[in-house]
């Protein structure tokens, strides 16, 4: 009953099928090793701090047990012995002395676990993505604070998102004032990016960044706006966005674990 041409059509059609499936495989390979190599040292970090809390805990339930042990001692030279183990073992005759420096040391391991694993989890969160368009709002990009640093940080920046991600820029209208350069002139700046548009005259270029980040899942907003004049835009509401930062001659987007250095142009 075997049909040797069915069988070999059959195993043509999986290997096409593997194949197709080979390069979404390497980027997930690579995803992966990404996400490892990056959670090694936050994740070692969390290690030691756990042992550190557990080795905190066992010694507050040693202190609290010489203390039980004093209450119940029935005279003066039992209650020497415990002192004396407790000096042994916690370093102090007093184990009520000795909680109070534990529990507060506690405290501090907690806070530091707490907040480690916060950035754990935004690690997790951000490597779990599947970013695959930028829209930056090239504006917000143009300042160090309040200091016009021009495309200085954008030239940077620009390149190294697009390795991974398409990357589309959106200008405000009066960016070409600003910089005394032609739109064209502007957009042969980044060769990189899939697209360069500047908003029509005096309009701002917000709603223009969330209309073209639009309903896609996949497509982030990179800006340190918070856009709260559009709630109702999708991209707000499902927290689509990227913050930057911008110090000295450096750009960071930390959520990317991207960063660009410049030089700032000279005005």
């Amino acid at each position: 009953m075997f049909d040797p041409l069915l069988a070999q059509s059959a195993v043509v059609a999986l290997r096409e099928s593997l194949n197709r499936f080979k390069p979404q495989m390497e980027k997930l390979r690579q995803h992966r090793d990404d996400l490892d190599l990056l959670l090694e040292e936050p994740l070692a970090s969390l290690r030691k701090l756990e042992e550190e809390r557990g080795r905190l805990n066992r010694q507050i339930a040693s202190a609290e047990a010489f203390e039980s042990e004093l209450r119940n001692a029935p005279n003066g030279y039992e209650r020497a012995k415990i002192h004396t183990r407790c000096q042994n073992e916690l370093g102090d005759r007093k184990p009520g002395a000795v909680l109070g420096q534990i529990r507060s040391a506690l405290r501090r391991v907690d806070d530091k676990v707490e907040k480690l694993q916060a950035r754990v989890d935004s690690l997790i969160r951000f490597a779990s993505l599947d970013i695959r368009h930028v829209v930056i709002d090239a504006n917000n990009l143009c300042y160090e604070g309040r200091r016009f640093i021009r495309l200085a940080a954008l030239e940077a920046l620009v390149p190294i998102l697009s390795r991974k991600h398409k990357v589309t820029l959106i200008f405000d209208a009066g960016i070409r004032r600003m910089l005394g350069l032609r739109s064209e002139e502007i957009e042969a700046k980044f060769p990189d990016a899939e697209q360069v548009h500047i908003v029509a005259s005096r309009r701002k270029a917000d709603e223009t960044v969330l209309a073209t980040a639009g309903d896609d899942p996949h497509t982030f907003v990179l800006s340190n706006d918070r856009f709260v004049d559009y709630p109702e835009k999708m991209a707000v509401k499902e927290e689509r966005m990227l913050q930057h930062e911008i110090v000295g001659q450096v750009a960071y987007v930390h959520d990317l674990q991207v960063v660009a250095k410049f030089e700032t142009e000279a005005v």
